[in-house]
């Protein structure tokens, strides 16, 4: 009896250090996914204030002539 009770708390055991394993996996995967994220904001950011800083200067160069 008390092997078998053993047996059934050692696979809890392993389940549970299962789903942690994979909870900080998932922690990981976030953080990774969210680096990524803000590396393509920032470039869109930059390039629509590119663009818009353009288009100001094209619009006033219009204005002038």
């Amino acid at each position: 009896m008390w092997e078998q009770n053993w047996i059934i708390s050692v696979q809890k055991r392993k389940v549970m250090s299962m789903k942690i394993r994979n909870y900080y996996r998932y922690i990981i995967k976030k953080e990774q996914l969210m680096r990524v994220v803000d590396k393509y904001l920032d470039s869109i950011i930059k390039l629509t204030l590119k663009y818009m800083f353009f288009s100001i200067k094209k619009f006033y160069e219009k204005l002038d002539k």
